[in-house]
């Protein structure tokens, strides 16, 4: 979270920034972007759909543990318990890497145990969201497998121009966490 924040040291000097005023800044690695969102582009995914939901793990606490992503769709079954997402209806995730009829698509999946120092990163991307059908989303991590710890982690939900961020708890071996239930209407 650390942050350096640039300005001029004459406060009349001409501003040469494609924003409005003369203040840059940069976060820690870099990016000036959203975290995550930086890691989802360098891992190949896409970032600029309508709705976007992302994840990663093993930087706020150890995390070897295999996390999967997955988005719910209206009227699908949403699994509270259990090893696999034995599903009845439509979802963005896992064995299910995309929707076909609303485009929503997982394009950035990690699977193996994450190294010292690794953070990986998974994506679930929407493009347009006159495919998407009305109802409640049901964004959820999965611990599908657990693998000596499973600690704490990020996620981000992306739409209507907003990105909204939340650090999720440690989690056990087949253990579901809901994220968030986003209603589109």
């Amino acid at each position: 979270n650390f942050v350096s924040l640039v300005a001029p040291v004459n406060p009349e000097a001409p501003n040469m920034l494609k924003w409005n005023n003369n203040f840059g800044w940069s976060y820690a690695g870099e990016m000036t972007d959203s975290y995550l969102t930086k890691r989802v582009e360098a891992a190949g995914g896409r970032t600029d759909g309508v709705f976007r939901f992302t994840h990663s793990w093993n930087e706020l606490e150890p995390n070897q543990s295999l996390m999967d992503l997955h988005v719910f769709m209206p009227g699908c079954v949403v699994p509270t318990t259990g090893g696999g997402p034995n599903v009845i209806g439509r979802r963005v995730g896992w064995n299910h890497r995309e929707d076909v009829a609303s485009g929503g698509k997982q394009d950035v999946d990690y699977t193996s145990a994450a190294p010292k120092d690794y953070i990986p990163v998974e994506n679930i991307t929407f493009p347009t969201l006159s495919k998407m059908p009305e109802g409640v989303y049901t964004c959820k991590i999965h611990n599908w497998q657990f693998r000596s710890n499973g600690g704490k982690g990020r996620a981000e939900i992306a739409f209507a121009g907003e990105k909204f961020e939340y650090i999720y708890p440690a989690t056990k071996n087949h253990e579901w966490i809901t994220i968030a239930e986003v209603t589109l209407k």
